[in-house]
């Protein structure tokens, strides 16, 4: 839905430089919290972290990922405070977190539920995506894809009066790892055509077939969030 036409609210951004993930939650929860409290202003987050394994807050981790290699290889595995399954990140992949007042936005993109925020930024995923040639899809309910092959993933958590959207784009991840460290079930692909993790995933320099700088992307699907949501940077 359009958002309307009253002047656009400002968002900081903020590139911290942040790559451990412990002290990348950390922020992430402060920030919420700021937000809440009235002393963070809305802010979009653009991040890379070091290897490492991320888990749902109701996930157990014995179920989806391999530990012991985990452990042998040093990759830490965290827990985040919003849901969903276990994800490998690495700094070929950036991560970005729009915080803000659920309320005022909701109303400016003429939304009153939470899950209908997820197709409204696919669209700057998929906006980003034509940058290089490549026709993303939105697919319900928080991942877009390209010919049926996961790109970019996302999770919301509300937080008192505070909302955060979070969102995975993989640029250049190591996908060969990400399947060594994930070991979801076969329920999951189930439905989607797959077997394992390595054919349910793509990254955009696999998908375009050359190699794209990772930074070049956050810019551009930053430039795409501020368009499609309606703030200004």
């Amino acid at each position: 839905m359009p958002t309307s036409r009253k002047a656009k609210p400002t968002f900081r951004l903020l590139t911290d430089g942040i790559t451990d993930p412990f002290r990348h939650f950390a922020v992430e929860e402060a920030l919420l919290r700021g937000v809440d409290e009235g002393t963070s202003p809305s802010t979009l987050r653009l991040r890379r972290v070091s290897p490492s394994v991320w888990i749902g807050v109701y996930q157990v981790p014995e179920e989806d990922v391999d530990l012991e290699y985990c452990r042998s290889q040093g990759i830490p595995v965290v827990r985040r405070h919003n849901p969903g399954g276990a994800v490998y990140q690495d700094e070929g992949s950036f991560c970005f977190s729009l915080f803000f007042k659920h309320e005022g936005l909701f109303e400016r993109l003429g939304i009153t539920k939470a899950a209908e925020l997820y197709p409204i930024v696919a669209d700057a995923v998929i906006a980003t995506c034509a940058e290089y040639g490549l026709e993303a899809a939105h697919s319900p309910t928080n991942d877009c894809t390209i010919g049926g092959r996961k790109i970019y993933g996302s999770a919301q958590v509300e937080w008192g009066t505070a909302f955060v959207h979070s969102g995975t784009f993989l640029v250049s991840t190591d996908c060969e790892v990400m399947a060594r460290v994930l070991r979801p079930s076969q329920l999951k692909f189930a439905d989607k055509g797959f077997t394992n993790v390595r054919d349910r995933v793509v990254t955009l320099c696999e998908a375009t077939g050359r190699s794209v700088e990772v930074g070049e992307v956050m810019e551009k699907m930053a430039a795409h969030l501020a368009k499609r949501v309606g703030f200004e940077l």
